[in-house]
Protein backbone atom coordinates (compact mmCIF):
# COMPACT_ATOMS: atom_id res chain seq x y z
CA UNK A 1 0.00 0.00 0.00
CA UNK A 2 2.98 2.43 0.98
CA UNK A 3 4.72 1.75 -1.82
CA UNK A 4 1.61 2.19 -4.01
CA UNK A 5 1.00 5.74 -2.46
CA UNK A 6 4.68 6.09 -3.41
CA UNK A 7 4.63 5.75 -6.92
CA UNK A 8 1.13 7.56 -7.09
CA UNK A 9 2.93 10.62 -5.54
CA UNK A 10 6.03 9.73 -7.84
CA UNK A 11 3.64 9.90 -10.77
CA UNK A 12 1.76 13.05 -9.94
CA UNK A 13 4.77 14.89 -9.60
CA UNK A 14 6.11 13.99 -12.81
CA UNK A 15 2.28 14.86 -14.71
CA UNK A 16 2.83 18.24 -13.49
CA UNK A 17 5.92 18.29 -16.28
CA UNK A 18 4.50 17.02 -19.18
CA UNK A 19 3.05 20.43 -21.54
CA UNK A 20 -0.60 18.91 -21.77
CA UNK A 21 -1.18 18.99 -18.40
CA UNK A 22 0.48 22.49 -17.62
CA UNK A 23 -1.19 23.71 -20.16
CA UNK A 24 -4.37 22.73 -18.47
CA UNK A 25 -2.70 24.23 -15.31
CA UNK A 26 -2.33 27.43 -17.33
CA UNK A 27 -6.12 27.35 -18.71
CA UNK A 28 -7.65 26.66 -15.29
CA UNK A 29 -5.40 29.37 -12.93
CA UNK A 30 -5.93 31.64 -15.63
CA UNK A 31 -9.55 31.54 -16.21
CA UNK A 32 -10.29 31.56 -11.97
CA UNK A 33 -8.27 34.74 -11.37
CA UNK A 34 -9.86 36.81 -14.00
CA UNK A 35 -13.21 35.42 -12.57
CA UNK A 36 -11.69 36.09 -9.17
CA UNK A 37 -10.23 40.01 -9.84
CA UNK A 38 -13.12 40.77 -12.09
CA UNK A 39 -9.83 41.72 -14.60
CA UNK A 40 -8.31 40.18 -17.42
CA UNK A 41 -5.80 37.94 -16.80
CA UNK A 42 -3.47 35.89 -19.23
CA UNK A 43 -0.19 33.37 -19.21
CA UNK A 44 1.18 32.24 -21.72
CA UNK A 45 2.87 28.90 -20.38
CA UNK A 46 3.71 27.53 -16.97
CA UNK A 47 6.85 25.23 -16.53
CA UNK A 48 6.79 23.45 -12.96
CA UNK A 49 10.16 22.16 -11.71
CA UNK A 50 10.10 19.86 -8.61
CA UNK A 51 6.32 21.46 -7.47
CA UNK A 52 7.98 24.51 -6.11
CA UNK A 53 9.82 25.90 -8.79
CA UNK A 54 7.52 27.57 -11.56
CA UNK A 55 8.28 29.81 -14.68
CA UNK A 56 6.07 31.84 -16.26
CA UNK A 57 5.89 33.14 -19.55
CA UNK A 58 4.19 35.83 -20.57
CA UNK A 59 2.08 36.77 -17.93
CA UNK A 60 -0.47 39.96 -18.26
CA UNK A 61 -2.54 41.26 -15.66
CA UNK A 62 -4.98 44.32 -16.34
CA UNK A 63 -5.97 46.59 -14.03
CA UNK A 64 -9.91 47.27 -13.54
CA UNK A 65 -9.88 50.11 -16.15
CA UNK A 66 -8.30 47.63 -18.66
CA UNK A 67 -5.01 49.36 -18.63
CA UNK A 68 -1.42 47.16 -18.52
CA UNK A 69 -0.89 46.36 -14.33
CA UNK A 70 1.81 44.16 -15.36
CA UNK A 71 3.71 42.24 -18.02
CA UNK A 72 6.83 40.39 -17.92
CA UNK A 73 8.04 38.39 -21.03
CA UNK A 74 9.21 35.69 -17.92
CA UNK A 75 9.00 35.65 -13.74
CA UNK A 76 10.87 32.91 -12.31
CA UNK A 77 10.21 32.07 -8.34
CA UNK A 78 10.15 29.05 -5.91
CA UNK A 79 7.65 28.69 -3.36
CA UNK A 80 9.16 28.14 0.38
CA UNK A 81 5.83 28.34 2.16
CA UNK A 82 1.99 27.69 0.40
CA UNK A 83 -0.71 27.76 3.53
CA UNK A 84 -3.89 29.79 1.77
CA UNK A 85 -5.66 28.26 5.56
CA UNK A 86 -3.41 30.40 7.69
CA UNK A 87 -3.19 32.94 4.69
CA UNK A 88 0.47 32.78 4.10
CA UNK A 89 2.64 32.67 0.90
CA UNK A 90 6.44 33.15 1.10
CA UNK A 91 8.64 33.20 -1.91
CA UNK A 92 12.20 32.71 -1.99
CA UNK A 93 12.40 35.30 -4.45
CA UNK A 94 10.86 36.41 -7.69
CA UNK A 95 12.87 36.93 -10.59
CA UNK A 96 11.22 39.48 -13.37
CA UNK A 97 12.39 40.21 -17.48
CA UNK A 98 11.61 42.03 -20.17
CA UNK A 99 8.32 43.72 -19.43
CA UNK A 100 6.62 46.94 -18.10
CA UNK A 101 4.84 47.59 -14.45
CA UNK A 102 2.25 50.34 -14.24
CA UNK A 103 1.01 52.03 -11.11
CA UNK A 104 -1.83 54.47 -11.62
CA UNK A 105 -4.29 56.47 -9.91
CA UNK A 106 -7.53 57.58 -11.34
CA UNK A 107 -10.04 60.23 -10.58
CA UNK A 108 -12.58 59.35 -7.88
CA UNK A 109 -10.91 56.25 -6.26
CA UNK A 110 -9.14 56.15 -3.42
CA UNK A 111 -4.95 54.47 -3.66
CA UNK A 112 -3.54 52.56 -6.58
CA UNK A 113 -4.72 50.84 -9.41
CA UNK A 114 -3.66 47.78 -7.75
CA UNK A 115 -5.78 47.91 -4.86
CA UNK A 116 -8.26 45.68 -6.08
CA UNK A 117 -5.97 43.25 -5.93
CA UNK A 118 -5.11 43.55 -2.22
CA UNK A 119 -8.21 44.31 -1.13
CA UNK A 120 -9.32 40.58 -2.48
CA UNK A 121 -6.64 39.01 -0.43
CA UNK A 122 -7.29 41.16 2.91
CA UNK A 123 -10.89 41.01 2.40
CA UNK A 124 -11.69 37.15 3.96
CA UNK A 125 -13.48 36.53 0.98
CA UNK A 126 -14.03 32.69 1.12
CA UNK A 127 -13.72 33.22 4.57
CA UNK A 128 -15.63 35.87 6.56
CA UNK A 129 -14.19 34.80 9.58
CA UNK A 130 -10.70 35.45 8.86
CA UNK A 131 -9.37 38.87 10.41
CA UNK A 132 -5.75 38.76 9.73
CA UNK A 133 -4.65 40.15 6.34
CA UNK A 134 -3.23 38.24 3.65
CA UNK A 135 0.95 37.54 4.66
CA UNK A 136 2.78 37.91 1.36
CA UNK A 137 6.30 37.66 1.42
CA UNK A 138 7.60 38.11 -2.54
CA UNK A 139 11.67 37.53 -0.82
CA UNK A 140 14.20 39.47 -3.05
CA UNK A 141 12.72 40.89 -5.99
CA UNK A 142 14.98 41.00 -9.43
CA UNK A 143 14.51 43.40 -12.28
CA UNK A 144 15.79 43.22 -15.78
CA UNK A 145 15.35 45.13 -18.38
CA UNK A 146 11.72 46.32 -17.38
CA UNK A 147 9.52 49.27 -17.91
CA UNK A 148 8.08 51.34 -14.73
CA UNK A 149 5.32 53.39 -15.02
CA UNK A 150 4.03 55.90 -12.95
CA UNK A 151 0.73 57.89 -13.42
CA UNK A 152 -1.45 60.20 -11.46
CA UNK A 153 -4.48 60.51 -14.02
CA UNK A 154 -5.93 63.35 -11.73
CA UNK A 155 -3.69 65.80 -13.17
CA UNK A 156 -3.39 66.77 -16.98
CA UNK A 157 -0.79 69.40 -16.63
CA UNK A 158 2.33 69.50 -18.69
CA UNK A 159 6.04 69.58 -16.98
CA UNK A 160 9.01 70.17 -18.72
CA UNK A 161 11.64 67.53 -17.49
CA UNK A 162 10.77 64.61 -15.15
CA UNK A 163 7.34 65.10 -14.03
CA UNK A 164 6.51 63.09 -11.14
CA UNK A 165 2.64 62.90 -12.17
CA UNK A 166 4.11 61.00 -15.01
CA UNK A 167 6.78 58.85 -14.70
CA UNK A 168 8.09 56.43 -17.21
CA UNK A 169 11.55 54.27 -16.02
CA UNK A 170 13.13 52.86 -19.37
CA UNK A 171 15.70 50.12 -19.16
CA UNK A 172 14.87 49.51 -15.04
CA UNK A 173 17.28 47.07 -13.30
CA UNK A 174 17.08 46.75 -9.81
CA UNK A 175 17.31 44.28 -6.96
CA UNK A 176 14.44 45.01 -4.34
CA UNK A 177 14.08 44.03 -0.85
CA UNK A 178 11.89 44.00 2.05
CA UNK A 179 8.39 44.69 -0.15
CA UNK A 180 5.82 45.66 1.71
CA UNK A 181 2.22 47.51 0.78
CA UNK A 182 0.56 49.28 3.20
CA UNK A 183 -2.86 49.97 1.82
CA UNK A 184 -2.12 53.41 -1.24
CA UNK A 185 1.49 52.97 -0.14
CA UNK A 186 4.32 51.12 -1.55
CA UNK A 187 7.66 50.30 0.66
CA UNK A 188 10.71 48.75 -1.07
CA UNK A 189 14.62 48.59 0.12
CA UNK A 190 16.31 49.03 -3.89
CA UNK A 191 19.57 48.42 -4.62
CA UNK A 192 22.05 48.61 -7.67
CA UNK A 193 19.39 50.55 -9.66
CA UNK A 194 19.98 51.80 -13.57
CA UNK A 195 17.38 53.30 -15.69
CA UNK A 196 16.49 55.95 -18.37
CA UNK A 197 13.92 58.03 -17.55
CA UNK A 198 11.26 59.50 -20.63
CA UNK A 199 12.37 62.97 -19.74
CA UNK A 200 16.20 61.61 -20.42
CA UNK A 201 17.20 62.00 -17.35
CA UNK A 202 19.71 58.68 -16.56
CA UNK A 203 21.28 56.76 -13.32
CA UNK A 204 23.76 54.31 -14.59
CA UNK A 205 24.00 53.13 -11.36
CA UNK A 206 22.80 53.90 -8.04
CA UNK A 207 24.00 51.07 -4.83
CA UNK A 208 20.93 51.90 -2.89
CA UNK A 209 17.70 53.79 -1.97
CA UNK A 210 15.09 53.22 0.74
CA UNK A 211 11.79 54.93 1.29
CA UNK A 212 8.23 54.75 0.50
CA UNK A 213 8.08 54.56 -3.01
CA UNK A 214 4.56 55.97 -3.94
Amino acid sequence: MLFSLFLLAIGLVYSIRIPAVQTWIVQRVTAYLSDELKAKVTIDAIHIEFIKTLSIKGIYIEDQHKDTLLYAAEINTSIEMFAPGQQKIYLSGIILNEGIVKIQKYPNEKGLNFKFIVDYFDSGKKDSTASKPFDFNPGEIALTNMQFVYRDNRYNDYFKGVDFEDIRLLNLNATIQDFKLDEDTVFASIENISFTEKSGFEIEYLNHLQNSLL
